[in-house]
């Protein structure tokens, strides 16, 4: 019923975790994983985990090039995205699938616990105010990549947007096509980007991608 896609990269620790916590809801029929290049183990880790699909980039293309490797793989009525560093929060995914295998939306986005974060929160703020000058649209949570969707959809957004663009572009097609989306509270965690150089470089390059999608907008 449910194709996941699960891009990759340096998740060593935690994809092996991610893939099982997902292959154990009833409503997934195919777990497609991408190693978009990694520098450690994410490749083996991944093997463990038994994906149906699992592979290896051999140069690095950012998160949307990454998912665009996984595309042609897509033959089920719905489709869902998953972070790789999920881990066992993973499972929290069927809080989205109901809303959406129902028919009552066209998409639901995995909303994460309120706590401290890294960084100023300058992103997300960019992430929210653009897209509400954009569509006239409030999303909590526009950067949260788990969602869950209809076939339809997910062929609107595809190819999927380059680097980090990718569920800016998605809200974007939202908004201008008129989908149906809901916002799920779900108890999911992840690992986020420290206050230091390497988290400043991240959420920059983030930003950035928001902002050109935000600019190039749908035609």
């Amino acid at each position: 019923m449910i194709t996941v896609l699960i891009p990759a990269y340096n998740e060593e620790g935690t994809i092996k975790e991610t893939i099982i916590n997902i292959k154990g809801i009833p409503e997934i029929s195919k777990v497609l994983v991408v190693d978009d290049c990694s520098l450690d183990q994410t490749f083996n880790e991944a093997q463990k985990g038994n994906p149906d699909i699992l592979i290896r980039l051999e140069k690095n293309r950012g998160k949307g090039g990454a998912l665009n490797a996984l595309i042609p793989y897509v033959d089920t009525p719905f489709v869902a995205m998953v972070d790789a560093d999920l881990g066992e929060s993973a499972k929290e995914l069927i809080k989205l699938i109901h809303p959406v295998i129902k028919g009552e939306y066209d998409i639901a986005i995995a909303g994460f616990p309120k706590k401290k974060k890294g960084g100023l929160g300058i992103t997300m703020t960019v992430a929210k105010k653009g897209m509400k000058w954009r569509t006239g649209l409030d999303f909590q949570f526009p950067l949260s990549g788990q969602r869950v969707m209809t076939l339809d959809l997910f062929k609107a957004c595809t190819p999927f947007a380059p680097g980090f663009g990718v569920e800016t572009y998605m809200n974007l097609i939202i908004a201008k096509k008129g989908y149906k989306f809901i916002e799920v509270e779900t108890n999911m965690s992840h690992r986020y980007t420290g206050n230091d150089l390497k988290g400043y470089f991240h959420r920059g390059k983030q930003c950035l991608a928001i902002i050109k999608e935000l600019i190039r907008g749908v035609k």
